[in-house]
Parts: C-alpha cells; sequence; structure tokens
C-alpha cells in the first residue's frame, strides 16, 4: 500500500475521519473530500474483489448476494438508461464497473452496443456466463479503447473507488463521442 496525498486537490493535509474495515478513511483540510488514506496494491485490489466480494456469508467488504440484490437493481437501471436514451443519440455504451453484468444486459437488450469492464475476473465471468453484451476484465486507464469510441459511459457506485478521480474522468472524456454523455 501507497500513501496518497488528497487525490482532487493534491494537498498533503489530512485528518482521520475513521477506520473502518481495516481502512483508515481521511478528510483532506483544504477541500474536505475523504478518500482511503492508503492505496492498496494491484494484488491487494485483486483479493478485494474476489468472489467474497460479490457472494459472502459474513461479508465485511462487498455484498452477502449480489445477484439477488443486482436482479432487484433491473428497475433502477432501466430507468437510467431511459434517461441516458432520452440525452444521447448515439448507441455505443461502455459500463464501468460493470460488476456482474446487468446493466449492459439491458442496454444490450434495448439496441445498444454495450460493453462492461471490471478488475474483477470472477465478476467478469459471471457477466459472461449469466447476461448478453460485451465484458472484459480491464481497467479504464490502461484499456485500449479508441478515442471518441462510446456514445454514453457510465460507472454505478465506482468512482468512490479509484485512487485518481480526475484521471479516470480525463480518459472518460477521451472516449466519449463528441455528443457524448
Amino acid at each position: 500500500m501507497s500513501r496518497i496525498s488528497c487525490p482532487i486537490c493534491q494537498s498533503a493535509h489530512s485528518h482521520l475521519l475513521c477506520h473502518k474495515q481495516g481502512m483508515d478513511i481521511v478528510q483532506c483540510r483544504q477541500c474536505k473530500t475523504a478518500f482511503v488514506s492508503d492505496i492498496p496494491d494491484d494484488k491487494t485490489l485483486e483479493s478485494l474483489y474476489g468472489q467474497q466480494y460479490f457472494k459472502s456469508d459474513e461479508p465485511s467488504i462487498g455484498y452477502r448476494d449480489y445477484a439477488r440484490i443486482s436482479e432487484q437493481k433491473r428497475l433502477t437501471f432501466t430507468k437510467r438508461l431511459e434517461k441516458i436514451e432520452r440525452l444521447c443519440e448515439g448507441r455505443r455504451l461502455l459500463d464501468i464497473g460493470c460488476a456482474t453484468g446487468l446493466f449492459v444486459d439491458i442496454a444490450t437488450s434495448r439496441g445498444w452496443t454495450a460493453t462492461g469492464i471490471d478488475v474483477s475476473e470472477f465478476a467478469i465471468k459471471e457477466a459472461t456466463g449469466h447476461y448478453t453484451g460485451t465484458f472484459m476484465v480491464a481497467d479504464l486507464m490502461t484499456a485500449d479503447f479508441p478515442a471518441h469510441s462510446y456514445d454514453a459511459i457510465t460507472m454505478f457506485d465506482v468512482i468512490e473507488h479509484v485512487p485518481q478521480p480526475l484521471e479516470v474522468l480525463s480518459r472518460i472524456a477521451e472516449l466519449l463521442s463528441d455528443q457524448g454523455l
């Protein structure tokens, strides 16, 4: 793990808000952003988002049964996609942090060319086994996607998990078409 400055304003001045699930959550004294004080290394991240994140009898981080919750989200995801459809002319979608793929499946069933990426091999395996669309284990920052290749990019419940949110948002801007959202 490596200690970081504020991911928004780069200030090195923060104070402890709480210690939760083995991690220190701190708040920047300058801009008030809350963030995890130590970035887990790749090996730790892989272990965090494995099968136990999505299904566990005693989840300390993650979900008891993500598949059951996922189906409960079907109506919410459909409503979100309907809003996107009202605002977006194209039909090429990238869902970052797609988990087990429900949103991509809904988009595909409504005529979108939809791709879902996630850092979790377990989640992508579940997605490809249960839903339609294109799924891949990938990190947005290193994935080889052409510029301006998507009309809509979503990332539900993801931004709080990324160590450098401004870099992620810049990458998203590169991938969006001129009228993208």
